[in-house]
């Protein structure tokens, strides 16, 4: 397999007519051609909303990493989904001052074709 994960973005999704109940089979199919993991971006007006709808994607399998823009409503969450071992993943890092949000143990990790 030539790769390891498969990241989406919610505006393509949508732009494409794939809905939030057909996430669980586009999942399915993803990881059905080898991928190891999937990356789902969550949303939301407000931290709680990015995380309650993080918890119906990470509902979808123990291989969804939620996707969380780096914004200060939602900077804290990930140490929610932490206690319940979802692995989340900062994403929309547009500026130096975001990536100066260092991630520590336990943490999300940085996407890694950030560059500065």
């Amino acid at each position: 397999m030539w790769f390891f994960g498969v990241t989406t973005n919610p505006v393509i999704l949508k732009a494409a007519g794939v809905r939030l109940a057909q996430l669980p089979e586009f999942a399915d199919r993803v990881l059905g051609l080898g991928a190891k993991e999937i990356f789902f971006q969550s949303w939301g007006q407000d931290g709680p909303l990015f995380y309650q709808h993080g918890m119906r994607l990470a509902d979808i399998s123990s291989k969804v990493v939620v996707k969380l823009p780096a914004t200060r409503e939602v900077w804290r969450l990930p140490q929610g989904f932490q206690a319940r071992e979802i692995r989340t993943c900062i994403t929309a890092v547009y500026s130096p001052f975001q990536r100066s949000w260092p991630p520590r143990q336990g943490q999300p990790m940085w996407p890694p074709t950030w560059d500065a």
